[in-house]
């Protein structure tokens, strides 16, 4: 019984996760195709991780930051250190769907699901 009850609890966890429009990994939208950087959502959580475009030797670094999201709205705030340090770190935004667009000042960033982060 006590196997059972546990069972459920960790597929009901695995099923709400699962369902949080931000779930999974989004991957910049770059108009020449490159790969650019990969965010990842603590669901449920406000901790994000960005991995960053890939350097010419085809590996990146992470980068840790915090975010906020109105699923109601699809608003988005994300605050982290998105395009280097003494740049804007508070992007704001909205998910739509399959598509992710956050910006700050005159920054725009397009992003789309992705099958993972590598």
């Amino acid at each position: 019984m006590r196997r059972t009850a546990l069972t459920v609890v960790l597929f009901a966890m695995a099923a709400c996760s699962g369902s949080h429009p931000l779930a999974g990994a989004w991957g910049q939208d770059l108009p020449d195709g490159k790969k650019g950087m990969v965010l990842e959502f603590q669901i449920p959580g406000s901790e994000c991780m960005v991995h960053t475009a890939p350097g010419p030797d085809g590996g990146h670094s992470h980068i840790r930051g915090t975010y906020t999201f109105d699923e109601a709205s699809g608003a988005l705030t994300v605050e982290v250190d998105l395009l280097g340090e003494g740049k804007a770190n508070s992007f704001g935004g909205k998910l739509d769907g399959d598509r992710l667009q956050i910006g700050a000042a005159d920054q725009k960033l397009v992003f789309k699901r992705v099958a993972s982060a590598h």
